[in-house]
């Protein structure tokens, strides 16, 4: 080892040495504020919930409902275990049921009922789509039943003329 500084030699081969280590050293400390600044940001926690959906709809077409979870401040947050609906049509209308996404063990019951439950922590709107036959002025109501006030939400749609 050199008893003073000025016996260093600087050459060539020992400055492109030490530009060498400096590059993923550079590289490294640009990069780690970006990973420290994408903090995961977790979702709204339920707060509330209520039922939506279609408010009229001409007879042979589609129409849907929903079961809406918000968090304490409107956002949209994902619903906890526990939510059912049943969508009860009058006698003389007809529901034919298209896709549910976000519910399980739907159903249509011998009287036209419709009886489903929401899959817990479903990443979107539970909603269901069905096609309604039937006349003017019908009423199909739609009502939600959950572990949280309210405990019960509805919702009704109309048929309307097309």
């Amino acid at each position: 080892m050199p008893k003073n500084m000025s016996q260093i030699s600087t050459s060539r081969r020992n400055i492109v040495k030490g530009a060498a280590w400096s590059v993923p050293v550079i590289a490294l400390a640009t990069a780690s504020p970006a990973y420290a600044a994408s903090e995961i940001v977790p979702p709204p926690v339920f707060h509330d919930w209520s039922v939506g959906g279609s408010a009229s709809v001409g007879s042979g077409n589609n129409a849907f409902f929903t079961v809406n979870g918000q968090s304490l401040l409107g956002e949209s947050a994902t619903l906890p275990s526990g939510f059912t609906f049943v969508i009860t049509p009058p006698s003389d209308v007809v529901l034919e049921i298209n896709s549910s996404p976000g519910f399980y063990d739907v159903s249509i019951n011998a009287d036209g009922t419709i009886v489903g439950h929401v899959i817990p922590d479903f990443p979107g709107t539970p909603r269901i789509n069905f096609k309604v036959t039937g006349p003017v002025g019908a009423v199909i109501k739609m009502v939600g039943y959950g572990p949280h006030e309210p405990y019960e939400d509805a919702k009704v749609l109309t048929i309307r003329s097309s």
